[in-house]
């Protein structure tokens, strides 16, 4: 199964292999900016849905890359709305994959 990339800029991703992923495949083929690798269950939201983006920014750069994340029930949804974000990051935040201990 490929993983996939986004472009915050163009509001987009791209399907990858595993064997593509590398520092030199982390640009957008369409702007050439940055783009952010993330777990092939990613769902990206319609290009025009800009509050739906500013919410999956946020998820990424706080290490939410769409990788399982669990509580005692199981596995929990990603969050939709930036205030759910901002509680999803609180809770979950040694799930993450940058640790974060804020």
């Amino acid at each position: 199964m490929a993983n996939k990339k986004v472009c915050f800029d163009c509001r987009k991703s791209f399907a990858i292999s595993r064997n593509q992923i590398s520092n030199e495949n982390l640009t957008c083929p369409e702007c050439g900016k940055v783009s952010f690798y993330v777990n092939q269950k990613f769902r990206p939201p319609k290009k025009g849905d800009l509050k739906g983006w500013a919410v999956i920014k946020l998820l990424v750069n706080a290490g939410f890359v769409f990788q399982h994340i669990s509580n005692n029930d199981g596995y929990v949804l990603y969050p939709t709305t930036m205030e759910e974000a901002q509680v999803f990051i609180k809770t979950y935040k040694s799930q993450s994959i940058l640790k974060r201990s804020e």
